[in-house]
């Protein structure tokens, strides 16, 4: 080990270390797993906004496989394979350089203000940022230049994202429903044409079952977002996600399913008129 990662290594050592704070830490980690995505789409597809429901799933995907082109370009080592007793979290499968959670952390963060620009957005968006950034690091399967270079990336995401909105939005307007859906098909395919990786795969499949899902069954016109119907549409992906694994059914069909529920089948639980379930 080199004096770079030598001293990160001792310093990430002598961070203190309480049976509360594990715990909470602990359960922190999940903002860096399947369920939290399973939490925030389609929360804030149905309860807040379709279209950003949407859009951010696609930003979400995209900022993924970035990340992991990211990780297989330095290939830096993650703590627990330099010492494995020493990370709270087992993770043998994946380079650490740069910090996924805190790549997508610092993204959602500056979306939230870009949508929010209030006081008390700022406050949850910095404490949101700074404590799972800091939970990479506690739980020591992350040195702090991987949090760097997490935030460097998402940073650089969200300031290409913003720059690009506009002509985003004017593209989009101009494009028929299939059109978009071809496109949509075509941006998960080209993905992992350029980088066939099991985690890329996964997330590519998913984004295959969300366009899939927005190509069968329209939107209904009548529709009107409200935060009790994402709370219910949270619910309903979560009882299939947990009947999947309960089935043992294979990872990548799993994801597939649970973005074509998403997209494609939650909105049947709300649809307001007649016409739009005969369309479907």
């Amino acid at each position: 080990m080199d004096h770079f990662f030598s001293s990160q290594h001792i310093w990430l050592k002598s961070l203190p270390r309480t049976e509360f704070w594990d715990q909470f830490f602990l359960f922190c980690n999940y903002f860096d797993t399947l369920y939290f995505p399973l939490i925030l789409i389609p929360f804030i597809w149905f309860g807040i906004s379709r279209k950003w429901g949407i859009r951010i799933f696609y930003l979400l995907a995209l900022s993924g496989f970035i990340n992991l082109i990211g990780k297989a370009l330095f290939e830096l080592p993650r703590p627990g394979l330099i010492e494995p007793e020493l990370s709270l979290i087992k993770i043998t499968h994946s380079y650490g350089f740069p910090s996924g959670a805190a790549q997508t952390a610092i993204f959602l963060g500056c979306l939230l203000l870009r949508l929010f620009p209030t006081l008390r957005a700022y406050f949850v968006a910095i404490i949101y940022v700074l404590t799972i950034s800091f939970s990479r690091l506690y739980l020591k399967v992350h040195y702090p230049i991987d949090i760097l270079g997490g935030w460097t990336l998402g940073l650089l995401g969200f300031w290409f994202y913003a720059k690009k909105e506009r002509s985003l939005d004017h593209f989009l307007q101009k494009r028929q429903p299939w059109s978009l859906g071809m496109l949509g098909l075509l941006f998960p395919l080209t993905l992992i044409f350029l980088y066939y990786h099991p985690a890329n795969l996964q997330i590519m499949i998913g984004t295959i079952g969300v366009t899939t899902g927005l190509l069968i069954f329209p939107s209904d016109p009548f529709y009107q977002p409200k935060l009790i119907k994402g709370l219910l549409a949270v619910f309903l992906v979560f009882l299939v996600a947990i009947g999947l694994k309960a089935f043992s059914v294979p990872i990548y069909w799993s994801s597939f399913f649970l973005g074509f529920w998403i997209a494609g089948i939650t909105p049947l639980f709300f649809a307001r008129n007649r016409t739009y379930l005969k369309k479907v």
